[in-house]
């Protein structure tokens, strides 16, 4: 039978397998990938909002300068 050669891994290996680890452990990617869908759904709530009532606010604003337009101030 042959000696067992290399039984325990070597320096780099476990180096290796500390840093998988505490990589895995590093939450700080997850929180800004968190951030990142939150404002992504904000931005696609406000694209959905402005299609939606963009010519009803468009339409209020276009009366609301014409009235104005058309007022007069006496002193």
């Amino acid at each position: 039978m042959a000696p067992l050669k290399n039984l325990y891994p070597s320096e780099e290996t476990v180096k290796t397998i500390e840093d998988i680890k505490q990589f895995i452990r590093n939450e700080r990617g997850a929180e800004l990938a968190e951030y990142a869908v939150g404002v992504a759904l904000l931005v696609a709530i406000a694209v959905v909002v402005y299609q939606v009532l963009g010519d009803s606010i468009n339409d209020a604003n276009t009366g609301t300068a014409a009235r104005v337009t058309g007022a007069t101030w006496t002193p």
